[in-house]
């Protein structure tokens, strides 16, 4: 029986994903699909694995500069979003008296 046939979800995270994604593969051949419904074992997709796990996890750090530039960009682009679009919907909006009753209180 096929591993595809036997779980209805098989899951991980990082490398077992991958390698849980590789074992539930259908083999597509008609020549060897009622001897080998899968086309993936183990073995193979371990090393699978190992032959490209450099291709998979590439090293790519942003430099301390980078890191810096995009979180200034980010946290000062939101806080600035958050409050020109505030003020603008305040100053659009009537309020009746309640609300600035409710403000003074506040």
């Amino acid at each position: 029986m096929a591993t595809y046939e036997l779980f209805d979800m098989v899951a991980g995270s990082g490398t077992g994903a991958i390698i849980g994604a590789s074992l539930v593969v259908k083999n597509d051949d008609k020549k060897t699909m009622k001897a080998q419904p899968n086309k993936n074992f183990a073995d193979k997709a371990l090393k699978f694995f190992k032959d490209e796990v450099d291709n998979i996890y590439v090293d790519d750090h942003m430099s301390i500069f980078t890191y810096c530039f995009w979180f200034l960009l980010l946290v000062g682009g939101g806080t600035y979003g958050v409050y020109y679009f505030t003020q603008r919907y305040f100053m659009e909006h009537e309020f009746n008296e309640e609300a600035y009753t409710l403000c003074e209180i506040l």
